[in-house]
């Protein structure tokens, strides 16, 4: 029998030459030719967490409160007055300023105002009636009105009395002229008796005005603490006004001449006072509050202006027609 050129190989077919072998040895997995793979490194360092550019994140609500970066804004007119009467309410809003208190009893205030009239007038700053507006009340208000109005009538019946004086010394003893003075004492106590409507009434339209020019630069003082500090330089001015205005009647042709120059004078220093009175009211700056202060006079001006020349431009026309006919 033919033998299978396999069977001496075995069942299985072999190689003889072996199995195959690698020329280059023992075969091996394939290497990373840069090393061992390593996880990618942040190549500024360690990774750090995110940080709060703004400094300390915000605390616990219900701990202790959060921190600002930035400081308190301070008070631009120095210390705060304190009140030694009572304890300090919030009211007039800004951090480091002076805040509403309780009101002083009313005679304290009382006795306080002719410190407070020489301060006010003796130290024109905006710091000045700063310090004054904590003791603003509407008690205390309301009795300056009082002495102004007052003092207005008092004055208006001494004048009067010296406008019947003169009209009697000059007409003699007619019946003609002791009617004229008769109408001259009678309208000039008219006159000062009518100070108990006018003085109220044009102080607070006034005030009023320069409430609502302040509200609209922004201001942020009150109506009262405006009303209040306003009239701590307008009842010793204008006290003074009339008082150098009255002794200066007296005097023939020079005296009212003087008495308006002295009474211009104190009328400009008023303005300046009440620049810096509006400037502590409502915080305003030095040029916002100029500008509440002389815009209503250059309205009046104005108006004044178109007024007379209104008036003139009738008057002209009113002769012109009258010589053509």
């Amino acid at each position: 029998m033919a033998q299978d050129p396999n069977s001496g190989y075995g069942s299985n077919p072999q190689n003889p030459y072996g199995a195959p072998q690698n020329p280059y040895g023992q075969p091996q997995p394939p290497q990373n030719p840069y090393g061992q793979p390593q996880p990618p490194q942040n190549p500024y360092g360690q990774p750090q967490p995110p940080q709060n550019p703004y400094g300390q994140p915000a605390q616990n609500p219900y701990g202790a409160p959060p921190q600002t970066p930035y400081p308190d804004p301070q008070n631009p007119y120095g210390q705060p007055a304190q009140n030694p009467y009572g304890m300090q309410q919030p009211g007039y809003g800004a951090p480091g300023y002076p805040v509403a208190v309780a009101a002083l009893p009313l005679g304290e205030a009382v006795k306080q105002l002719p410190n407070q009239y020489l301060k006010v007038t003796t130290k024109p700053s905006a710091m000045t009636f700063a310090e004054e507006l904590p003791k603003a009340a509407w008690d205390i208000t309301w009795i300056q009105l009082l002495i102004q109005v007052a003092f207005a009538v008092v004055i208006g019946m001494i004048s009067a009395a010296l406008v019947g004086a003169i009209l009697s010394a000059a007409g003699g003893s007619s019946s003609a002229s002791g009617s004229a003075a008769l109408l001259g004492i009678s309208l000039s106590f008219g006159s000062a008796f009518t100070n108990i409507i006018w003085i109220p009434a044009l102080f607070f339209a006034g005030v009023g005005i320069q409430y609502l020019m302040a509200k609209m630069f922004s201001g942020q003082g009150t109506f009262l603490a405006q009303s209040y500090t306003t009239l701590l330089y307008q009842v010793p001015l204008k006290t003074l006004a009339v008082l150098i205005a009255t002794l200066f009647s007296i005097i023939p042709i020079a005296g009212p001449i003087v008495a308006g120059l002295i009474g211009f004078a104190i009328w400009i220093y008023s303005v300046v006072l009440n620049v810096f009175q509006i400037q502590a009211t409502h915080r305003l700056s030095g040029w916002k509050a100029v500008g509440v202060v002389l815009i209503p006079y250059g309205v009046l001006i104005l108006v004044l202006g178109l007024c007379f020349l209104t008036a003139g431009v009738a008057i002209y026309n009113y002769y012109r027609q009258s010589i053509g006919h």
